[in-house]
């Protein structure tokens, strides 16, 4: 446990670089910096065994293959979180 703790710490860490100002965390929609973010989150899921897509909207969807035909048991689980933030936001902003 010690060590995903340590993992989540070090890519909040490397996501919290990215930013459209220095020394502030910046990524408003659609910005170049939120364009980068979506790419290194993407790159995790893809380590993790997801099939990655970015829709029309520019939202990040990472998507696992479904085994076997859905049943009232196997039911889907959405998640869902944004990587955009507000002007100078706090490290756990987006």
């Amino acid at each position: 446990m010690r060590r995903h703790a340590q993992i989540l710490a070090d890519r909040l860490r490397q996501l919290g670089a990215i930013s459209e100002d220095a020394g502030r965390l910046t990524r408003t929609f659609l910005s170049p910096a939120m364009a980068r973010a979506n790419r290194q989150v993407g790159r995790w899921m893809r380590e993790a065994g997801l099939s990655v897509r970015v829709d029309a909207m520019g939202n990040l969807i990472g998507t696992t293959a479904q085994r076997g035909r859905a049943t009232p048991r196997r039911r889907t689980l959405l998640l869902g979180s944004h990587l955009d933030t507000v002007r100078d936001a706090g490290r756990f902003d987006g």
